[in-house]
C-alpha cells in the first residue's frame, strides 16, 4: 500500500568551498519566517549531493513550481580536505560511530558524513569514478514491489546514461574551449589534457563519459614519482589497461578523474555545481539552512506527507511543520534517511513499538542492512625509495614550502593539487587469488546451509539478504567483475 509520495536518494557520488555570489544569497533562507507565504510545492530533505541535484533538476523541468531544500548545515567558507594544513579546516563533518556488533567480535563501525550544504560532495576523496555494470544489474535482480514488473528496470542498461547526466564537466590545462553542445539540462565544454601531460603520467579517458554541466573533473599535472612504479606492479600481475572504466565494464587498471577545477584545484562539489552555479536563475528555487527535520508526519487520507521540522541551534528552537503541495523528496543520506523513516512510523513494527513510535508502516529493513566500502592498506618497501614522495611533505622542510608555494600559482602545480588517487586497478577474485574457485564453493555451501546468515536477529530480513548473498557470490565468480579497487598514489 503507496500510503505517502517520497523519493528516498542516498547517493554519494562526487576543496575549497567558495563564497555563495550576491545573488544566489538572496535565495538561501536561515529561518522560516524567510520563506514564501504561499508555501512550496516541492521539498527536499536533505542538500547535499543528491539533494542539490535533484533541486537543480526539478526546479529546472517545472520553473512554474517552487522547490526548498532543507539542510542541517551551513554554507561554509573552507579550504579544501586536500590543501595545505596551514590553510586551515575542512569542510563540517559529521563523525558517527555505531555499537559494538556481536557479530563481529564486538567491533564497532565509524561512518564519516558530510554535515554543510553540499554533503559528502564536500569531504570526499575526490574519486570520480561509476559502478560496475554488474554492480547496477545486481540491483535489477534482487528486485523490487516498484520495478519488477516495469520495463524500467534499476540495471546498466537504463541507469548507466543517467550517470552521465550527473554532470561531469572534463577540464584540464591547458583549457581550450570547444563548441556548445545543448543537451535537456547542459552545455557541453570538454578540455583535454595537455599533451605533456598524457605522455608523462599516461592519462587515458573517454570522452563521450562525460556529458555534463556542474561538477568539474580534471587530470592534476602532478603524480608522485611512485605511482609510475604501482602502475607497472598490477601490469605485471595481468591487469588489462582499457581507456576507460567508466562504460561500466570496470575490471582493469585505469586513469580516474578529480572533481575539481584544474587552475585552481578548488574541489568541485554539489554546492557550486548543482545551487551557486544555477541559484540566480531559478527564483522558484530556495534553499534553508541550518534546520533539522525530526520526522514526517503521514496520514492515510492524505498524499503528501507533513514534514517537522525545526532550527539547529538558538533559542528559537520551535517545531514548525510545511506541508508541500506535490512531493516530499527525502535525501539525508545513508544513516538519516532511514532515521527519519524510523521516527516517522516506517520501519520495524518491532523496533517501533520499543521506542514507543506510533507504528504507519512495518517495513522491517528499514534502517538495516547498512553497506560501506571497506578499506584495506597495502604497505610495501623500496631499495631504493622513489624522490621525491609523501613523506617529503612532513620531514622536509624546503621540499614542503616549494610544495606550498607551487600550490598557490595559478594555474596550481605540485604535490597539493592531488586529492585521493588518479588511477585504481579494478581486480577480479580470479587475479587476486588461485584459490578463488575455493572461496566462491565455500561461501555458496554457507548460502545454501544458512550458516552465512546466522548472525540475523531479524528473521523477517532472511530472504531479502539470502539473495543478496547470492546474486554477490554469483558476480563474484565472474572474470570481469572486480572485488578489490585499489586507488593507485
Amino acid at each position: 500500500m503507496r500510503i505517502f509520495r517520497t523519493l528516498s536518494i542516498a547517493a554519494g557520488v562526487l576543496t575549497i568551498a567558495e563564497a555563495l555570489p550576491g545573488r544566489a544569497q538572496s535565495f538561501v533562507k536561515r529561518q522560516i519566517t524567510d520563506l514564501r507565504e504561499d508555501g512550496y510545492d516541492f521539498v527536499i530533505i536533505g542538500g547535499g549531493t543528491a539533494g542539490l541535484t535533484v533541486a537543480d533538476r526539478v526546479s529546472a523541468a517545472f520553473p512554474e513550481k517552487f522547490v526548498l531544500v532543507i539542510e542541517y548545515g551551513k554554507i561554509e567558507e573552507t579550504v579544501g580536505y586536500f590543501d595545505p594544513s596551514e590553510d586551515g579546516r575542512g569542510a563540517s563533518r559529521l563523525v558517527i560511530t555505531s555499537p559494538s556488533v556481536a557479530s563481529v567480535n564486538n567491533r564497532s563501525a565509524t561512518v564519516i558524513v558530510g554535515m554543510t550544504v553540499r554533503g559528502g560532495s564536500a569531504v570526499n576523496g575526490q574519486f570520480l569514478d561509476r559502478g560496475s555494470r554488474y554492480d547496477y544489474d545486481e540491483w535489477a535482480r534482487l528486485g523490487s514491489p516498484q520495478f519488477d514488473d516495469s520495463p524500467h528496470q534499476w540495471d546498466w542498461e537504463n541507469f548507466g546514461p543517467a550517470l552521465k547526466k550527473v554532470g561531469f564537466l572534463l577540464i584540464s590545462a591547458p583549457p581550450v574551449h570547444l563548441p556548445l553542445l545543448t543537451t535537456q539540462y547542459q552545455s557541453l565544454f570538454l578540455t583535454e589534457p595537455s599533451h605533456e601531460l598524457v605522455e608523462e603520467y599516461g592519462y587515458t579517458w573517454d570522452a563521450s563519459q562525460f556529458e555534463g554541466e556542474a561538477i568539474e573533473a580534471s587530470f592534476p599535472p602532478f603524480q608522485w614519482p611512485i605511482q609510475k612504479f604501482g602502475w607497472k606492479a598490477f601490469e605485471k600481475f595481468g591487469l588489462e589497461t582499457p581507456v576507460t572504466c567508466d562504460n561500466g565494464d570496470k575490471h582493469g587498471l585505469c586513469s580516474v578523474a578529480t572533481a575539481q577545477n584544474s587552475a585552481t584545484v578548488e574541489r568541485s562539489h554539489a554546492g557550486v555545481g548543482h545551487f551557486t552555479r544555477i541559484a540566480d536563475s531559478r527564483p522558484n528555487l530556495d534553499l534553508l539552512v541550518e534546520h533539522k527535520v525530526s520526522r514526517l508526519i503521514i496520514s492515510k487520507d492524505e498524499t503528501v506527507p507533513v514534514i517537522e521540522f525545526r532550527p539547529v541551534s538558538g533559542s528559537n528552537g520551535t517545531v514548525r511543520t510545511i506541508r508541500p503541495r506535490h512531493e516530499v523528496v527525502l535525501s539525508a543520506g545513508a544513516i538519516h534517511t532511514p532515521q527519519i523513516l524510523q521516527r516517522s512510523g516506517v520501519a520495524s513494527a518491532t523496533y517501533l513499538n520499543s521506542e514507543g513510535i506510533k507504528v504507519v508502516e512495518d517495513l522491517p529493513g528499514v534502517g538495516q542492512n547498512f553497506q560501506d566500502h571497506c578499506a584495506v592498506p597495502i604497505t610495501f618497501s623500496f631499495d631504493n625509495t622513489p624522490s621525491p614522495n609523501e613523506a617529503d611533505i612532513t620531514t622536509n622542510t624546503t621540499y614542503a614550502a616549494e610544495a606550498v608555494a607551487q600550490f598557490r600559482e595559478r594555474p596550481a602545480r605540485g604535490p597539493y593539487t592531488l586529492a585521493m588517487a588518479n588511477s585504481a586497478a579494478y581486480v577480479a577474485l580470479q587475479n587476486v587469488t588461485a584459490k578463488w574457485q575455493y572461496i566462491v564453493a565455500d561461501i555458496r555451501a554457507q548460502i545454501a546451509d544458512g550458516s552465512a546468515l546466522q548472525y540475523v536477529a531479524n528473521k523477517t530480513l532472511t530472504k531479502g539478504l539470502h539473495m543478496h548473498r547470492v546474486v554477490k557470490i554469483n558476480d563474484a565468480a565472474h572474470s570481469a567483475v572486480w572485488s578489490s579497487q585499489d586507488p593507485v598514489t
